[in-house]
């Protein structure tokens, strides 16, 4: 618990009117989340890699992490329909198996909590190289799950131009359309769906995102494994 508390103490996301939204969202933290209270968070990502004569190479990917507290929570990870991770933590003990099988009680629940804070957002590990070449443009407010919440649109940025005599590195985004809603008061990616192509060297990528927080201060209905209280 102790390594949590530490996170939550230096919450980066404090929302200053000098910055926009967008660039305050890629500060906000796992704990500027949890500062929401109880919640629910659905993301789904598609996935293709391909070039000029090869075949697509297309991986899916979902993930559902219901939050209660900090010592009540569930993570469940599909890729290519398959449990890769079900994580569920209740009175800070936690249990796994790694995808297969029976769920097994891990005790402390603390690796889990640190594991969860570097993954929660799907917008970083779904985009990884690939957001930075994005531009989002608020549109107005709208109300989601009950929060004042900024659209933006989503609209790719013109690629750096390389240096002479070099080729460009990693992946240029060549396409991106899509709409994501940020909460006004914390900075926090409420929703969205995005679609994103991209290019490296011969290589191609195309990126759907579909993500959301819903149920705000509802008791998302975690527990710990049936007959198995710590």
């Amino acid at each position: 618990m102790i390594a949590l508390l530490g996170v939550l103490a230096c919450v980066g996301a404090a929302v200053d009117g000098s910055v926009p939204l967008p660039a305050a969202a890629e500060k906000a933290t796992f704990a500027t989340v949890s500062g929401l209270g109880s919640y629910r968070l659905q993301a789904d990502v598609r996935r293709s890699i391909g070039g000029e004569g090869v075949e697509p190479f297309v991986t899916t990917e979902s993930v559902e992490l219901r939050w209660r507290d900090a010592d009540r929570w569930s993570y469940l990870q599909r890729k290519d329909e398959r449990v890769r991770s079900d994580v569920r933590v209740w009175d800070a003990v936690a249990w796994t198996n790694g995808g297969a099988g029976p769920l097994v009680n891990k005790g402390d629940a603390e690796p889990f909590r640190v594991q969860l804070a570097g993954t929660w957002d799907p917008w970083s590990w779904a985009l990884e190289g690939l957001a930075n070449g994005v531009r989002l443009e608020p549109q107005g407010m709208e109300i989601v799950e009950g929060r004042r919440a900024i659209r933006h649109t989503v609209s790719p940025l013109p690629p750096p131009e390389p240096p002479p005599q070099r080729a460009p590195r990693g992946w240029s985004v060549t396409a991106a359309e899509g709409e994501v809603w940020i909460d006004e008061a914390t900075a926090v990616r409420l929703k969205g769906q995005v679609k994103l192509a991209a290019t490296s060297g011969r290589q191609t990528q195309e990126v759907s995102l579909s993500f959301s927080i819903v149920g705000v201060g509802v008791d998302p209905e975690v527990s710990a494994p049936p007959g198995d209280k710590p």
